[in-house]
């Protein structure tokens, strides 16, 4: 996977972020957990399953919530580990994450287009360079794009193969982590409800 192969200028600060994410929820402090108007909840998750795989003792050890330039300076005083290492075990939840995604998507494409088509699809979107780069990266951007594809996928087999009220479901339940990783993923709503206006047209 080359999880330690490049870092980028925001995946510190999402690193830092899920880590007061994780001080917060260990206080039952719930007004601090908001770190980002993104809001970037899920990538705070994953982050904090890097944590908890990588520095369980972290809240105790940070002493509560800080910067990213402070957490970087502290880590390396420490010695216990460098930002790259806690960073790679967030890296490794998100790539997890946005594989699961990608492969779930087969299923909607193949009811809708065929086992053929379906499987080149998913196998395009998985080997797209988009994809390749940013599900190695502690960022909303990788897990939005795959959490949108899959919510569209599901909304379009709900419309054209049966209306089924788990399809439904699964859709909007996608839509909402999509929404919870970054607020863009609005229009994947309001795609969805223009797609249903021209059927009605």
């Amino acid at each position: 996977l080359a999880l330690r192969a490049f870092v980028t200028v925001d995946e510190r600060k999402w690193l830092n972020r899920a880590g007061n994410f994780f001080v917060a929820l260990s206080n039952a402090d719930w007004s601090a957990t908001f770190q980002k108007e993104h809001p970037g909840v899920t990538i705070q998750w994953l982050g904090l399953l890097g944590y908890l795989t990588r520095f369980p003792g972290y809240v105790r050890w940070s002493g509560g919530a800080m910067t990213d330039d402070v957490l970087e300076q502290r880590l390396w005083a420490s010695g216990l580990m460098t930002p790259l290492d806690l960073l790679v075990a967030g890296r490794w939840w998100v790539t997890l994450a946005i594989a699961l995604a990608i492969v779930a998507l087969f299923r909607p494409l193949r009811r809708l287009f065929g086992t053929g088509p379906a499987l080149a699809a998913t196998l395009f979107v998985a080997w797209s360079p988009y994809f390749v780069g940013l599900s190695r990266q502690l960022h909303p951007d990788g897990l939005l794009a795959a959490l949108s594809v899959l919510a569209l996928a599901l909304w379009l087999v709900w419309m054209y193969d049966g209306q089924r009220p788990r399809d439904l479901a699964g859709a909007g339940i996608i839509l909402g982590l999509a929404l919870l990783t970054k607020t863009t993923a609005i229009f994947v709503g309001v795609t969805g409800a223009l797609l249903v206006a021209m059927e009605l047209a």
